[in-house]
């Protein structure tokens, strides 16, 4: 048993007779043990360190910035925050950024350990899909949860040379795809016809909903895919509760 887990087993009997804490207690209880012994010191610190391949002209291959950015990671099911990491979208990989005494480098964390992530707002979870051959297993990004179902965004990188004086340079292009898991099952969303065949008890309200916010698929499709599902899940549970 871990250092780690005996504290946390300590701690859960702890509250059993002096009461439960929140959620943010917890955080920071993780957050105060690891900087106790040193983060080092945990099971996180057991990856390879990433060395970057590509030189860039201008468009990266991260998820929002080529900077380091706050977050937390679960990884062996054991969560750690307050962490400055980044998400390699081209190579499907969670970056993770050493202390200085550890000479500021970066550990390239085994994707088969990480549960799940968070950058900023954003929270990603580690899907295998090997069972499903039209769906690639890997890191998607929760869009929508609810008792209906769950909405993920699978974020891409194409990769494009750039033959320039300065040696052969590289652009990634953004490209991205949604899928929807309902009833056990999960469906690749592409059009109103994918969700047609899912909810074909919807479909009229899903052809108007499409035709009449155009506007929004066109200029932010993971708001126009939100809304939509959002009304979806509205009429599903009207319908259940009836």
């Amino acid at each position: 048993m871990t250092s780690r887990l005996l504290f946390f087993s300590f701690l859960f009997f702890f509250k059993l007779i002096y009461g439960q804490s929140t959620k943010v207690e917890d955080r920071d209880h993780y957050i105060w043990f690891d900087r106790f012994i040193g983060i080092e010191n945990t099971g996180l610190y057991n990856g390879l360190q990433y060395i970057e391949k590509y030189k860039i002209y201008k468009e990266h291959q991260f998820f929002g910035s080529s900077d380091y950015q706050k977050g937390y990671v679960t990884y062996h099911s054991e969560k750690y925050f307050d962490l400055k990491i980044k998400y390699n979208v081209y190579e499907d990989k969670v970056l993770l950024k050493l202390s200085d005494k550890f000479g500021g480098t970066t550990l390239q964390l085994n994707s088969d350990h990480v549960d799940n992530f968070n950058i900023g707002k954003h929270t990603f979870i580690n899907l295998n899909l090997n069972d499903f051959s039209t769906v690639s297993s890997g890191f998607y990004e929760i869009l929508l949860e609810n008792d209906s179902f769950c909405f993920y965004k699978k974020h891409r990188k194409i990769k494009k040379e750039l033959l320039t004086d300065d040696g052969i340079l590289y652009n990634f292009l953004d490209r991205k795809s949604y899928i929807l898991f309902h009833d056990n099952i999960y469906h690749s969303i592409n059009s109103k016809g994918d969700l047609n065949k899912i909810f074909p008890e919807l479909k009229k309200e899903i052809n108007k909903f499409y035709n009449a916010n155009a506007a929004i698929r066109k200029s932010n499709s993971d708001t126009f895919w939100i809304l939509l599902l959002k009304k979806i899940n509205s009429q599903v549970a009207n319908k259940i509760t009836m």
